[in-house]
């Protein structure tokens, strides 16, 4: 790849890190382009899914049985895990965008 990289340097008459620079840039660029946003209803399927949930360290298996607060705790934290997912997805592809801005 880097002799590659350095005979398109030569021809176009850039440096080799221009040249690297802007491959990155149009790499980044198209996966950006085909990263997809996950969608909600299946963050949603793949937590349900789950059959154990790590709180603090402790993992919870979700088929046991138990006291009613700490059940409170398990959904409870649950509920927080689901809403931050959906508050970040979309956001590979913003992320890809701006590293290509900072090369």
């Amino acid at each position: 790849m880097a002799g590659a990289l350095r005979e398109l340097a030569r021809v176009s008459g850039k440096d080799f890190r221009t040249v690297v620079r802007n491959e990155t840039e149009k790499i980044l660029e198209g996966a950006a382009r085909r990263t997809s946003m996950a969608q909600a209803k299946d963050i949603k399927a793949a937590q349900e899914a789950k059959g154990w949930k790590n709180i603090n360290g402790k993992l919870y298996k979700l088929s046991h049985k138990y006291p009613d607060a700490t059940w409170a705790m398990i959904k409870r934290e649950q509920k927080r895990s689901l809403v931050e997912k959906l508050k970040v997805r979309g956001l590979a592809p913003q992320n890809l965008a701006a590293n290509c801005a900072g090369t």
